[in-house]
């Protein structure tokens, strides 16, 4: 698969810089992550309301869209960000969540009470491999190491993982993570299992008439649109014929991974057609 890194115009940078403003003022220049005060406590979580706390994941995708900026300052930001949350996924291969981040750094996997969000390998994926296909040229060969490695450590959770299709969120999320590192790293693993899920998702849908989550109130619009950071289009075909996936089947299922102002959309081609 060949990816080509995508580059926002002028227009789109300005608008971007406008949103980026804002967030300024939740940025710890410390810390190197954007903050916040918790106003609920959360499920994930042995955090209470009030508890002042650096975001994982916002912080992550706040690092990508600095370096969509281009300007030096932004990109030399990005960089300490992702530097700076690399470390906080668990890289034990003997916890039952390695390849996981937590929510918070003040809030760590191990030893507490609540249980493990484990879609936060999915969820930090996203943003790294954005960096690592639009912002290469950013960022020196040790850094692209350590985030391959963690991107090969988030992919086997997902795939250790392997949630069902009626979680549709997820499952169609961790299809496209595992498919892409599968592809950047060369991992035959990784690449078979993205593709079988991915005729699997298709069968299941097809079934089911549709997102058995469309019309859930958290992901009617993920489902649909589902929001990760905008690089260049990319189609893949995956064979299918009568339900199953196989070599030798000649109806290609082709599914493009889209980039738009309002993020990344999955387009499923004849869904519902009969073959």
């Amino acid at each position: 698969m060949q990816f080509i890194p995508a580059r926002l115009d002028k227009e789109e940078i300005e608008y971007l810089k406008k949103n980026l403003a804002e967030k300024e003022r939740c940025y710890d220049k410390d810390k190197q992550m954007l903050w916040r005060v918790i106003n609920e406590k959360h499920y994930h979580s042995d955090l209470d309301s009030g508890a002042v706390v650096h975001e994982t994941r916002s912080s992550l995708e706040y690092a990508v869209a600095l370096m969509f900026t281009n300007a030096p300052d932004n990109i030399r930001r990005g960089r300490d960000i992702i530097k700076t949350v690399l470390p906080m996924q668990e890289k034990d291969p003997d916890q039952p969540f390695c390849g996981v981040w937590p929510y918070y750094p003040e809030d760590p996997l191990a030893g507490r009470q609540a249980p493990v969000d484990y879609n936060w390998a999915d969820f930090m994926a996203i943003p790294l491999i954005d960096v690592i296909i639009n912002f290469s040229d950013h960022i020196d060969n040790n850094l692209k190491e350590q985030i391959k490695d963690a991107l090969i450590l988030a992919a086997h959770s997902i795939k250790k993982r392997n949630v069902q299709g009626d979680y549709t969120n997820i499952c169609i999320m961790g299809t496209y993570v595992c498919y892409i590192v599968g592809d950047l790293y060369d991992l035959p693993e990784i690449s078979d299992y993205a593709r079988k899920k991915l005729s699997y998702f298709y069968n299941y849908t097809k079934d089911n008439k549709g997102f058995t989550e469309y019309n859930s109130p958290t992901y009617t619009v993920v489902a649909r649109n589902i929001s990760f950071k905008p690089h260049e289009t990319k189609t893949i075909k995956v064979k299918v014929l009568d339900g199953k996936a196989n070599a030798e089947n000649k109806y290609p299922l082709e599914v493009r991974f889209d980039a738009g102002n309002d993020g990344f959309a999955v387009h499923w081609k004849d869904l519902f057609d009969t073959y």
